[in-house]
């Protein structure tokens, strides 16, 4: 579910975890689903063919995750985008890494 603000709600969010991948994907509704027909080359084809029967699962199964996947990717990447350019406009200071090494050095002194 969206919340107010266009943020999803991650009480919400259908979450399936197949062969150890996790999806979440706050905008999918595994509910309602429809039939289409596309056109796939044949080494295509016989590559999911062999990996759905390696996993058990149907055809539309495997290419349900495979899209799940690849949005699960691509919002990662954004996520990761982004931090890198609020890190790029705003890194840390001199000071903040004295004070983060300082803290680093503090917890492991005692180990070594």
């Amino acid at each position: 579910m969206i919340g107010r603000r266009g943020i999803a709600d991650p009480s919400f969010c259908p979450s399936q975890s197949y062969f150890g991948m996790n999806f979440v994907l706050p905008w999918y509704d595994s509910s309602v689903t429809e039939r289409i027909a596309i056109s796939l080359d044949t080494n295509l084809l016989r590559a999911i063919e062999r990996e759905r029967k390696r996993l058990r699962i149907s055809r539309s199964e495997f290419l349900r995750l495979t899209a799940k996947s690849y949005f699960d990717a691509a919002e990662r990447k954004r996520l990761d985008d982004q931090y890198e350019r609020a890190y790029r406009e705003m890194p840390e200071s001199r000071k903040e890494i004295a004070v983060a090494e300082a803290a680093s050095a503090d917890a492991f002194s005692d180990q070594w």
